[in-house]
């Protein structure tokens, strides 16, 4: 759109195919989980924590458009307990098919050794009791993104409380429309890449 609009980032909606998702267990640190079919959120008191991370490919925006509006989507299809989702911007690069709980890339590790020490930014909400799409406002930094397209780390989703929430992924295949999206308002503004 040459003038601006709304643009939804989804996994197989209008050919677009730039979402990475994958989600970090602490129970199996060294496991990559980057072709699962959901996206899994868990903070308990044995040591089986979970969290995910997400990534759009913005490079259809120009770089000089100003958004107007940004909302983060996932679709929750399983909860249980209680406490808080929390979504934090990551600082740090990470790969979809390399990232364990250990490491970003199957490589190197997290700064801070820890992925949620990657992350700044952090937006709580409180933990759904039903079936929904979970959306946040990421206007800002999307903003930022569009700009400096290197900086664009994506998010970490993780929890606090008792909370064990499934997502579906960028890979789940048996409703496409349930798949994370990205829902970006823009208007054009000078020249773009």
């Amino acid at each position: 759109m040459a003038g601006g609009g709304t643009i939804i980032f989804q996994n197989g909606l209008n050919g677009y195919g730039g979402t990475s998702d994958v989600m970090l267990r602490e129970a199996s640190p060294t496991t990559n989980y980057g072709k699962h079919k959901e996206l899994r959120v868990y903070k308990t008191d044995k040591d089986a924590d979970w969290v995910c991370l997400i990534r759009f490919d913005l490079s259809s925006i120009a770089s000089a458009s100003n958004i107007t509006a940004a909302r983060l989507e996932l679709y929750l299809f399983n909860y249980i307990g209680s406490g808080n989702l929390r979504f934090g911007v990551m600082n740090t690069g990470w790969t979809e098919m390399g990232a364990t709980w250990n490491t970003r890339d199957g490589t190197n590790a997290y700064p801070g050794d820890e992925v949620t020490a990657s992350t700044t930014g952090v937006v709580s909400v409180p933990q759904p009791n039903k079936s929904l799409w979970v959306s946040i406002d990421v206007t800002s930094v999307v903003q930022k993104w569009v700009r400096a397209p290197s900086s664009n780390f994506g998010i970490c989703v993780w929890a606090d409380g008792d909370v064990q929430d499934r997502f579906w992924s960028c890979e789940y295949a048996e409703e496409m429309s349930l798949r994370p999206k990205l829902v970006v308002t823009y208007t054009a503004g000078g020249r773009g890449h």
